[in-house]
């Protein structure tokens, strides 16, 4: 036997020499090898090409070709069952499909390093797609052989509210979004792919917080699968199509390790943009009316303070629109309603603007262009004298986006908020855009322009034979003038009351001071009604004194002369007067309350009708407060002193009804209808 060498060189020539042939013996040194073509190992490739959206449709007839280092190594086409078969030589493939004969768009795959035979159902099998339309996308995902399973999921809608997956369904709509509709269009389960997801009617929204579309890939791992996470390995490919083209492909980022999720691409489906951008994309800071919220301002405008709008854990919001019971008098300024200021950071970039005295000279108190409002604040209080929108002072104006980009507004357009009581909101632009709002204009009302159209509707006064009524739809209150031994005090005790007139609960007889704060006509079984004055021992009452000429003190108690309904029919506020005359001291009380007021003002004047003078003038109004007796509470309260004159300019004490100690542990009734509050009475002046 002798060893023998052939080479085959770059041209495919064969170089060498034979042994020659001495009997049965091999020698070398023989004639050199006669010309011939080297013949290289091949490598039998086999697939199916079959449509990205149904793996039963089998295409027929497609060109397929192989390539290597830029080469076009063998061309096959598809039998009628869409399959084709070749052999080439081992090495990295590129494998490319073309049916545009029959509309499909062509498609490359690879490059794959082929060393062994490839049959259908790997990676040689290919899916083409069908042209789309402009407003049309198609996502065909692909991996290797491991994982056997990747999921597609797409998100969409409002919110990403709407989700397309094998799991939550393989179709979806959304009307909001302009029409969009997602379908999952294949499913495949034993590696390799494809999974096609088909995208239609994009670049069609144009409500703002519904127009993005996310597209993601999920490694499912089942509960008892021993799979380890292999998304990073998995070589998946994302392919996109546009139009009649290919117009990205995503590759699996290595860099995910054991992450099981790869959000893979953001279309923003807007009216004018229908774009796509590779990986999870936020919009910039928006508002939308699908994100809006309410706060209470009840209690934040009746003294100097800002009132602002936030959502309940204190996120960035602006102000949509404000309810009013009355527009004459700001502590009518109930509540906000305000939108969410989404994709923002915890905090907007806000300034306080100064509206000193632009309201009460009738002009626009206005934030800065590229502004909103988030707050307002006010001056003086609703027990001043002063109770126009004037006493606002200052606004708190804030960015929804930076600087460089939010220097001047959108569409503006102005809207009223004078005429009678409710919400009053800005209204969405032509296309559905939320506005928000940036400023706010004042007209001065003369004393008698100030009716119902501006100040709520009448408020509710009557006279009986056992006293003198007033009241809104928070208040009512009684004077007894049936014992005119202690005329002038509050807390009658007819059983049969005026009309209009809800009263006390269960239908207790008279009306002291009755108070309800959700409204008598928004609660008809009077659940959150109290009686401040009436229950028990009717203590509620004035005290007037001083000291004559002589030092005498002189003094009286409950002692009017006369109470009378000073309403007038054209008014909006219900009063009534008491007189008292003690020697050389006069004395009115004027006693008011407006129909949305949850307050009533007692003006007291003193005069010195004789013709001496007189010193050390007294005038105390005195009460027991029953806080909740009338709702199965206690006669007991927790009075405390909130204010002396000396230290903060007026005097007030403040009673509250029981606390849950107070009984054992045990909730009080009232507190407990009313969210652990419970019933104060403040007294102040």
């Amino acid at each position: 036997q002798v060893d023998y060498r052939v080479s085959c060189q770059v041209d495919g020539t064969l170089t060498g020499q034979v042994p020659a042939a001495v009997g049965e013996t091999m020698l070398l040194g023989g004639p050199p090898v006669e010309m011939g073509i080297c013949e290289s190992v091949k490598v039998d490739v086999s697939g199916v090409v079959t449509d990205t959206e149904s793996a039963a449709v089998k295409i027929s007839g497609a060109k397929v070709s192989l390539w290597q280092n830029g080469t076009e190594i063998a061309v096959v086409y598809t039998d009628a069952e869409g399959r084709y078969s070749v052999r080439i030589p081992p090495g990295d493939t590129m494998i490319r499909a073309d049916a545009e004969h029959i509309d499909y768009i062509i498609r490359e795959k690879g490059p794959f390093s082929i060393t062994t035979p490839v049959g259908p159902g790997h990676f040689a099998d290919i899916a083409l797609s069908k042209p789309l339309g402009a407003d049309e996308w198609r996502m065909v995902l692909s991996w290797g052989a491991s994982p056997a399973d990747l999921d597609s999921h797409t998100y969409f809608g409002c919110d990403l509210s709407q989700h397309v997956s094998m799991q939550t369904g393989k179709v979806g709509y959304s009307d909001r979004a302009g029409g969009l509709q997602v379908s999952l269009d294949r499913d495949a389960t034993m590696g390799y792919g494809p999974e096609t997801t088909t995208i239609k009617n994009s670049g069609n929204c144009t409500l703002m917080g519904c127009c993005l579309i996310k597209y993601k890939v999920h490694h499912f791992i089942g509960e008892d699968s021993t799979e380890s996470p292999s998304l990073s390995t998995s070589e998946a490919i994302v392919t996109m199509y546009q139009g009649s083209k290919e117009v990205a492909r995503y590759h699996v980022p290595t860099c995910l390790g054991g992450e099981t999720w790869w959000t893979v691409l953001t279309i923003d489906a807007t009216f004018g943009q229908n774009q796509l951008y590779v990986g999870s994309k936020l919009r910039a800071p928006y508002i939308t009316p699908l994100a809006i919220g309410q706060v209470s301002w009840a209690t934040s405008f009746d003294v100097a303070r800002w009132s602002m709008v936030a959502t309940p854990t204190n996120g960035p919001a602006v102000v949509r629109g404000l309810s009013m019971t009355a527009a004459a008098k700001l502590h009518h300024l109930e509540a906000a309603i305000y939108y969410e200021v989404r994709e923002a950071s915890d905090s907007l970039a806000c300034e306080e603007v100064s509206w000193t005295g632009t309201l009460a000279a009738e002009g626009w108190a206005l934030c800065p262009g590229g502004t909103y409002l988030a707050g307002l604040y006010r001056t003086g209080s609703k027990y001043d004298e002063v109770h126009g929108i004037e006493q606002l002072e200052a606004a708190k104006c804030c960015m929804l986006a930076e600087a460089e980009s939010a220097a001047e507004w959108g569409e503006c357009h102005e809207q009223s908020i004078v005429a009678g009581s409710g919400w009053f909101e800005c209204q969405e632009t032509a296309n559905g855009s939320a506005t928000a709002m940036v400023g706010l204009h004042a007209s001065k009302l003369q004393p008698w322009e100030i009716n119902s159209k501006y100040d709520g509707p009448s408020p509710k006064h009557a006279t009986t034979s056992g006293g003198v009524y007033i009241g809104g739809e928070h208040i009512e209150i009684g004077f007894q003038t049936h014992n005119v031994s202690e005329l002038g005090k509050m807390g009658t005790v007819e059983t049969s009351l005026p009309s209009g007139f809800s009263g006390r609960v269960d239908g207790k007889p008279g009306i002291g001071y009755v108070g309800n704060i959700l409204g008598f006509s928004k609660d008809p079984d009077k659940t959150m009604s109290v009686d401040y004055f009436n229950p028990g021992v009717k203590i509620e009452g004035f005290h007037i004194g001083f000291k004559d000429g002589t030092g005498q003190v002189v003094q009286c108690k409950n002692c009017a002369s006369e109470v009378i309904d000073t309403t007038s029919h054209d008014d909006t506020t219900a009063s009534v007067r008491s007189k008292s005359t003690l020697g050389g001291l006069y004395v009115t009380q004027d006693v008011s309350v407006g129909y949305y007021d949850k307050y009533f003002t007692t003006r007291v004047m003193l005069k010195n009708i004789g013709t001496t003078s007189i010193e050390n003038v007294r005038y105390v109004r005195a009460v027991d407060a029953d806080t909740d007796k009338d709702q199965d509470g206690s006669y007991w309260a927790w009075c405390t002193v909130v204010g002396t004159i000396e230290v903060n300019g007026w005097a007030g004490v403040g009673c509250e009804s029981l606390k849950t100690g107070d009984y054992g542990g045990i909730e009080p009734p009232f507190r407990a209808k009313n969210g652990g509050v419970g019933a104060i009475l403040l007294y102040f002046s």
